[in-house]
């Protein structure tokens, strides 16, 4: 390529000497119409053609080179730029799973401690219902020894010779005495009203209401006792037909 352009350079010169004779000559010669132009010596169309493809090829590569370079250069800062930023952002995220790393070991420390302190509370609990458990059946075992040593007291109230002689009256009024039952034991007592009506004028049937509430029926020969009204009237709908039932 460089052999090329020095003999590009030296042509040129050659050519340029030449064109100031060829110049002089044709100021004093004048031009024969349709004569051909006389060619430069050692010049040739195709010549300059390859010269030309070579110098543009060469510029070609030059400036591709140029560009890759500058492009590398810019792709080279923006990678180091971003992988910088990476960094910064990885060391962020570093340090902000530390911190939470750290604030799970803390939760789960405290979850420990909640635990513990509810497994403590629940041995707690579990003790405290045995121990109210225990007290509710004591209380409700003195509260019946207290209903039925009230309820006796009382009963003994009324014993007189005047329940065998009822009905009793008094300035043409009946006077009807009844045991002084306690609120409760009167309650249970009463809710067995409908049983007992539902058996009142049978003869092959006896019952009696006993102390404190307890209903005793005798069918065929066959005891039964109840405490619950419910029951006992069910156990009665069984012995009775539906319509002898009162109430």
């Amino acid at each position: 390529m460089a052999e090329k352009l020095q003999q590009y350079k030296f042509d040129g010169q050659a050519n340029a000497n030449s064109q100031r004779v060829t110049r002089t000559t044709r100021q004093h010669t004048p031009r024969v119409p349709n004569q051909p132009l006389p060619t430069r010596p050692g010049y040739s169309t195709m010549d300059a053609e390859d010269i030309k493809k070579e110098v543009l090829s060469s510029l070609r590569g030059e400036i591709s080179k140029i560009i890759r370079n500058k492009l590398k250069s810019a792709l080279t800062d923006d990678f180091n730029a971003l992988k910088l930023e990476l960094q910064g952002m990885r060391s962020e995220v570093a340090n902000n799973m530390k911190a939470m790393w750290a604030e799970v070991d803390h939760i789960k420390t405290d979850i420990q401690d909640m635990k513990g302190g509810l497994s403590t509370w629940s041995d707690e609990v579990t003790s405290l219902q045995t121990t109210v458990s225990s007290l509710k059946n004591q209380v409700a075992t003195l509260k019946d020894r207290c209903e039925d040593m009230e309820g006796r007291m009382r009963r003994g109230n009324i014993r007189i010779a005047a329940w065998d002689g009822a009905p009793l009256s008094y300035n043409g009024h009946h006077i009807g005495i009844f045991p002084d039952y306690t609120a409760s034991v009167a309650k249970a007592r009463a809710a067995f009203t409908d049983v007992r009506k539902a058996l009142r004028g049978r003869k092959e049937i006896r019952y009696g209401l006993f102390y404190p509430a307890r209903l005793r029926i005798t069918h065929q020969d066959e005891d039964k006792e109840f405490v619950d009204p419910q029951k006992a009237m069910d156990y009665v709908k069984k012995i009775l037909p539906a319509t002898e039932i009162e109430g």
